[in-house]
């Protein structure tokens, strides 16, 4: 290899920054420096100084093992044929640098060999290959290139190779880029965008990159692959493949696991990664990592593993960004487990059927949401979807609706079931569809750990299950529609957020059904009953000043109806002269509706007000009985005046005909 140092302005040797400076008079000496390796095995006890002629050769190598001191070289001639780069040096911590000579054109190292990289010592040694450097494989070759440890190297470090030059060649049959596993996983960064190898993929290793093209999609950092073969990545065990770049990129690329391994976006931007073809799992563990809470990691190709471990997501601390899994048609089985950050999904379906969580059976431990770290499961399909999977949830885990179709987890003889027994669990339901999205497995609590639902957002969810949790049920914002049983403690409405349905809400002992100023108590899913079961415990429903409830109404007699059981004294229900609000869901007309039932005589105090919805029935009014409340729907006073005085004048319109006629025979 022709290598020159790189010249500079000063003949000091930094001891403490470890770097070798040469003037341009100290390459000039040289005899050898114009077409020169640098040995570090000089004469006279100073192989390792850069500054030492001795140290030199006409003999090309690309051997750089005996390397101790960090140091920056350039290329001197346009092409450099070698048969392999050795950087498996034994010294601690030292980088090397080689760049072209800086004229123009790129120098060209044509490789015919390996890469081989250092493990000296127990620090971090860095190689990098500038952007005025071609590594050029040729045309044809059959053989696979591998980038790897040495096998001489001595210690536990690592080095990395940093490659901003341009990557090229062709791949024969048999030919391929291989990060090769040898003792530990190298590192490997392709940086430059514009590589044009046409060539397999695998990784052992980590191999970091800024771009990727389509099949036939032309140059990007993983090089240009021409046919589908050649665009394949196979990540091995242990193996990373980790998007660094800074705009978002999609590929038909295929992956293909061959052990378990890593899938990532660490993009320090907000970026959205999207591998759009086949990805297959084998029986392996697929690591989808991304690190940036605003990029997201999308693979909507169909995922395939007969007897796969399953899909991990975020598993490693300080990953918090999104992965979803858009495709329906994905058939792996095994586990999937959110770890940190979000898991987006597009179709849920029946265990042992394909969606984007796979084919897994319905037993929950095939599906885990870690909210302790901070785990959310997010449904973003476009249409409804319906499973009949269980799940396994941590303390403030959560489900998120948010798709253009309603989700619905229907098991209802099945329970949420809990990774860390006996402890206290939040289990959080929130999401922006407004439709009915169900869940219908029962929630317990997790042995002595009582268990809190909370319902965030501004979407709707229905407790459709028979659910015996006995913690708290908060309706922070959006709507939470009862339609099966719940037990708990306290209940608690918050401003803006509805608490409704047509099923059993039984509060625990001495607690308080809340609904606070802004709250909404709508009884009801379409017409219905909701109950509220007090049970004679000291038990109370409060509606606090400012809380409304609201009524849907269709012909006389037929409403929702909101009903009060175990009552045991005039405080159990307490009314502040609370607004109902209707809505006319057709058939509204003059009449008599129950809105509430009492079963025990007089046990409720306040009063409460018509609101909105009635307007066409202004003299509509409320009667408080003993055992319930009702609506009296009439129009306004004048409108009954000159209904009566119509009826009044017409009788006489007919009386006064009858006796005309009567006259005239």
């Amino acid at each position: 290899m022709k290598v020159a140092l790189r010249p500079t302005t000063s003949l000091n040797v930094s001891l403490i920054v470890n770097i070798a400076i040469v003037s341009i008079w100290a390459i000039m000496l040289s005899p050898l420096l114009g077409h020169a390796q640098w040995t570090g095995a000089g004469a006279g006890g100073s192989g390792t100084d850069f500054n030492n002629v001795s140290n030199w050769t006409s003999t090309v190598s690309g051997d750089f093992s005996g390397n101790t001191s960090a140091a920056a070289v350039s290329l001197s001639s346009p092409t450099t044929a070698l048969t392999g780069l050795n950087f498996n040096w034994t010294a601690n911590t030292t980088n090397l640098t080689i760049t072209g000579d800086g004229t123009g054109a790129n120098e060209v190292i044509a490789l015919t060999g390996n890469i081989l990289l250092s493990r000296a010592g127990t620090g971090m040694s860095t190689v990098t290959i500038g952007s005025d450097v071609t590594l050029d494989y040729g045309t044809g070759f059959t053989a696979s290139r591998t980038f790897q440890y040495g096998g001489t190297g001595t210690g536990s470090g690592t080095s990395s190779l940093v490659i901003n030059g341009l990557i090229t060649g062709t791949a024969g049959v048999g030919g391929g880029l291989n990060l090769l596993y040898n003792g530990t996983n190298p590192i490997v960064y392709f940086n430059n965008t514009g590589n044009t190898f046409d060539a397999p993929l695998t990784t052992a290793g980590t191999l970091y990159y800024t771009s990727v093209s389509n099949v036939g999609g032309g140059a990007s950092a993983l090089g240009a692959a021409s046919t589908v073969a050649n665009g394949t990545i196979t990540i091995a065990n242990g193996g990373s493949l980790s998007y660094i770049g800074t705009t978002n990129q999609s590929s038909d690329r295929q992956l293909r696991f061959t052990g378990n391994a890593q899938v990532a976006n660490y993009s320090a931007t907000g970026t959205t990664l999207a591998y759009t073809s086949n990805v297959t799992m084998n029986s392996y563990l697929a690591d989808l990592q991304v690190s940036n809470s605003a990029s997201m990691l999308d693979l909507s190709g169909p995922i395939s593993g007969s007897g796969a471990t399953g899909v991990r997501v975020n598993f490693t601390t300080g990953n918090t960004g999104t992965v979803r899994l858009s495709g329906s048609n994905n058939s792996y089985t095994g586990t999937t487990a959110i770890y940190r950050g979000v898991l987006e999904v597009t179709s849920l379906a029946n265990g042992g059927q394909s969606s984007s969580i796979g084919a897994s059976s319905n037993a929950a431990s095939n599906l885990a949401i870690r909210g302790d770290n901070g785990a959310i499961f997010r449904y973003v399909g476009a249409g409804n979807s319906s499973t009949d999977r269980a799940f396994t949830i941590w303390n403030n885990s959560t489900i998120d609706a948010s798709g253009g179709g309603t989700v619905a987890f229907t098991n209802t003889s099945s329970a949420v079931a809990y990774g860390s027994a006996n402890t206290a669990v939040n289990f959080i339901l929130t999401g922006t569809n407004s439709g009915a999205n169900t869940m219908g497995l029962n929630i317990a609590n997790n042995g002595t750990g009582g268990v809190n639902v909370i319902k965030n957002g501004t979407g709707k969810w229905v407790l459709a299950g028979t659910n015996t949790y006995t913690g708290s049920t908060t309706i922070n914002a959006g709507s939470l529609l009862i339609d099966g049983t719940t037990t708990g403690s306290a209940y608690t409405v918050k401003n803006t957020a509805v608490l409704g349905g047509s099923g059993t809400i039984t509060p625990g002992a001495s607690h308080v059904l809340q609904v606070q100023s802004g709250g909404v108590l709508a009884p009801g899913d379409g017409l219905g009953t909701l109950t509220v079961a007090l049970n004679n415990t000291g038990d109370s429903a409060s509606f606090l000043a400012g809380a409304k409830f609201s009524f849907e109404l269709a012909a006389p007699g037929t409403s929702d109806v909101l009903s009060f059981t175990g009552l045991s004294a005039a405080t159990d229900v307490i009314f502040n002269n609370n607004v109902i609000d209707f809505t006319n869901l057709g058939g509204l007309a003059v009449g008599t509706y129950t809105l509430m039932t009492f079963d025990a005589s007089n046990d409720y105090t306040g009063t409460l007000q018509i609101g909105t919805g009635l307007e066409a029935y202004a003299g509509s009014y409320l009667t408080y009985g003993a055992n319930s409340i009702l609506l009296n729907v009439v129009p306004e006073p004048g409108i009954w005046s000159l209904v009566l005085s119509g009826t009044v004048v017409l009788l006489f319109w007919r009386l006064r005909r009858k006796h005309v006629v009567v006259a005239v025979r």
